[in-house]
């Protein structure tokens, strides 16, 4: 049984090149999906799930038409009213401080204050007794309740009667203007308007009810003030006259007291001196100063002379510096320069003391001047304190009379314009619409519901398809296995069921080895042209590919749990590396749960359990398996204890004996979850080929079983995703880089002549 590479038939290179080709396409989709954008994934969840969006949305809109269908009808009436400044009660003159006018007040603060009026308890308890609304039904009364509606009604049932009654009722402000919009909901659309004209006219009513009081109140206050002023009057009246008569004052008047204007002339004079005697005062000081640039300025006029020298000194200077320059020092015209400027100094010094003299002397006759005045005022001033007391209390008690009959005779005008006032009862409220019975009504909207329902649907719709698609804890596509298990996937496996749907019936491949039943699970053979046989041979080349930097001639195929697909693929895989001409041995090593025996309608007497315990060796332990370039070791009959025979060095001595005899070895190996076979196995395997199935291998089994695997320094060549679903809509790309799209023709179990033709490996093209 020695590899005879020479014997491979050319075919079977053209075969690989196609693998490339599938296998080239297969990474072209791998590197395109995740590049495709969240939305795109996202709107492929929705797509996929649509039939729950679909439904939530349908007895969301249900729902919401029948909520509408059973409500009754509800009717809005609207009245409008204006607030006009309060101007039309004045109780006086514009600037009489007893006036009802607010002036500018605040926009805001008015409407609002006029709303929570409308609003208040007094307003509506006023209304529902004009209405007898505490004995409608609409509002929890009854008829029987009319004899006990003129009762107190207790707080609860006030409670209740007000709360009801304001649930129907809206008031809001038209913007810029001072208008008020009363509106009131209700089933009864006469009930409805009744009620707003009734508000409106409550709120007037009110209106001019506390305009009236405030008049009144305003009017009973006067009077009292003024029986009390009258009585102040007539006292102070008295002390004056009495005070006249005891002190003998005649025609007292303070402009023709000589005392008062003799000592306001002083006062003017002594401030005027002050002002004098300071001028002089800060001349002196300039003049001791010495500083000519000062008397110059000065008020006096004294300092032109000065001037005037200082002019000619810099004449002469300017002079004497130009003949100096033109003829010498010792020029004659020099000499009587200097000599002039040398006067000149003198002359200015001269000055200067005069200057002195004259601000000193100005200053001493102001300073004197200053005294006598003060001298005088003072003497004035206590003049005028010695002025009879009588002045001052008569003074007191005459302005105290006048106060007081000002005062009468104002408020005897305001309480006249009170009472005129009272008996009008105009109102600054306006009436600009009335409530007029509506015709149709405003709810239920069944439109608007129906829209609130779809909304409400396709929200809730999509928050259950993200739900259930979050709970989904299985590896269901290639991306999250390679993410999961920072591997690559080797392999994409179709659904079987997928293919079936879009593919005609299997052809059987008949040999006399091989009955009509016994190959169903062998693709490659059965429908060589499907896409599940293309998946496999793009399997085989990414195992090719990936061996060529390390040698994988033992292939250990394994799954996390069972029913992962693991023997089907270890099958497959076998028969498609045995049709690329190679010498392929399959072990199923499997040895508490055979199968392959079964699949390929092989007995199973010896084989793996009876090479490993060295028992039975009259029986072959490898057979053909009626597929050209395939042997197989079967699992022979179960042993009591099969961790046991793995774990001693027989069977590593039993796969080097056998690499010499074949180019490929595909072992079948439990789950790595379930028993502790396949970690034995892995350690002596060259690579492990971990299968799992889409949308039922959990994420943390995957995780768990590399774990293991990588805890035995196991060589894990990558993962093989088995019954992906091409055919979903969430896969679409899939499909066609892996199908190619269905009706492409690039895939068919159908022959041109309706009959397969033979390869002579076994392959089919």
């Amino acid at each position: 049984m020695k590899s005879e590479n020479s014997g491979r038939d050319p075919r079977a290179h053209s075969q690989i090149l196609a693998d490339l080709a599938s296998l080239t396409l297969s990474g072209t989709s791998a590197s395109l999906a995740p590049q495709a954008s969240f939305l795109l994934e996202y709107w492929t969840i929705l797509r996929k799930r649509r039939w729950i969006v679909i439904s939530v949305l349908l007895v969301s809109v249900a729902l919401a038409g029948l909520m509408t269908a059973r409500k009754k009808p509800m009717y809005a009436a609207v009245g409008r009213i204006a607030i006009n400044h309060e101007s039309a009660i004045n109780l006086g003159s514009k600037d009489s401080q007893f006036t009802l006018d607010t002036g500018d007040s605040d926009y805001t603060v008015d409407m609002e204050t006029q709303i929570k009026v409308l609003q208040s308890d007094a307003t509506c308890f006023q209304v529902i007794k004009a209405l007898n609304l505490d004995v409608s039904p609409e509002f929890g009364g009854s008829p029987a309740r009319r004899m006990e509606s003129s009762l107190q009604i207790d707080s609860a049932s006030q409670t209740g009667l007000l709360n009801s009654f304001r649930g129907g009722l809206s008031i809001s402000s038209v913007p810029a203007t001072r208008i008020l919009e009363i509106r009131y909901s209700s089933t009864n659309p006469k009930l409805a308007a009744q009620i707003v004209n009734q508000i409106i006219n409550s709120y007037i009513e009110q209106n001019l009810k506390a305009r009236f009081q405030a008049t009144a109140q305003t009017s009973e206050w006067l009077t009292k003030q003024l029986a009390d002023l009258q009585l102040k009057v007539e006292i102070s009246q008295e002390k004056l006259v009495q005070y006249q008569k005891e002190h003998g004052i005649v025609g007292l008047d303070e402009k023709d007291n000589v005392v008062i204007s003799k000592l306001s002339a002083l006062n003017s004079s002594l401030t005027a001196v002050e002002g004098q005697r300071m001028q002089a005062e800060a001349a002196y000081h300039m003049a001791l100063s010495g500083n000519p640039e000062l008397l110059q300025h000065s008020e006096s006029g004294q300092a032109d002379p000065l001037a005037g020298l200082h002019s000619k000194e810099a004449d002469l200077r300017t002079q004497m510096a130009a003949v100096t320059a033109q003829f010498g020092p010792n020029y004659p015209k020099v000499k009587e320069l200097s000599a002039q400027i040398d006067e000149t100094e003198k002359q200015i010094q001269v000055e200067l003391k005069r200057a002195v003299s004259r601000a000193r002397a100005e200053y001493t006759a102001a300073l004197e001047h200053e005294r006598v005045l003060t001298a005088a005022f003072e003497k004035q001033k206590q003049e005028a304190n010695s002025l009879s007391q009588s002045e001052i209390e008569y003074s007191l008690l005459k302005q105290n009379a006048e106060s007081y009959r000002t005062l009468y005779d104002g408020l005897l005008q305001r309480l006249k314009e009170a009472g005129v006032a009272e008996g009008l009862k105009s109102s600054n409220i306006q009436v600009v619409d009335q409530a007029r019975v509506p015709t149709a009504p405003y709810a239920p909207n069944m439109s608007r519901s129906l829209m609130a329902g779809l909304l409400m649907g396709c929200f809730l719709g999509i928050l259950t398809v993200f739900l259930f698609e979050s709970l989904d804890n299985t590896v269901r596509t290639p991306e999250e296995a390679e993410m999961i298990s920072s591997l690559s996937a080797l392999g994409i496996i179709p659904s079987h069921r997928a293919s079936k749907k879009s593919h005609a019936p299997s052809l059987q491949r008949k040999t006399p080895h091989t009955p009509e039943h016994r190959v169903r699970e062998i693709f490659a053979l059965t429908r060589p042209r499907s896409e599940i046989a293309e998946s496999y041979r793009a399997l085989r080349t990414s195992i090719l590919l990936a061996s060529r930097t390390r040698p994988s001639k033992v292939l250990l195929v394994t799954s996390a749990v069972p029913k992962d697909g693991k023997t089907t693929t270890s099958i497959n895989l076998a028969v498609i590396l045995a049709q690329s001409g190679a010498r392929v041995l399959l072990i199923d090593g499997d040895l508490r749960r055979p199968s392959i025996h079964r699949a390929l309608k092989l007995p199973n007497e010896a084989g793996l359990s009876t090479w490993l315990s060295g028992a039975d060796k009259d029986h072959p332990r490898i057979i053909p398996s009626g597929i050209a370039n395939l042997d197989l070791m079967p699992t022979g009959p179960k042993p009591p204890y099969p961790a046991e025979l793995f774990g001693g060095p027989t069977f590593g001595d039993m796969l080097e004996a056998l690499r010499s005899e074949y180019d490929h070895i595909v072992i079948d190996s439990p789950p790595v979850l379930s028993v502790t076979d396949a970690v034995l196995m892995s350690v002596l395997a060259d690579s492990v080929l971990l299968v799992i199935r889409s949308r039922q291998t959990t994420k943390g089994a995957l995780r768990r079983s590399l774990d293991v695997l990588h805890q035995a320094s196991a060589n894990v060549m990558g993962v093989v995703l088995n019954a992906f679903n091409v055919n979903g809509e969430e896969y679409a790309y899939y499909r066609y880089y892996y199908g190619y799209g269905h009706g492409s023709g690039y895939y068919s179990d159908e022959q041109h002549a309706g009959t397969p033709a033979a390869h002579p490996d076994g392959d089919a093209q």
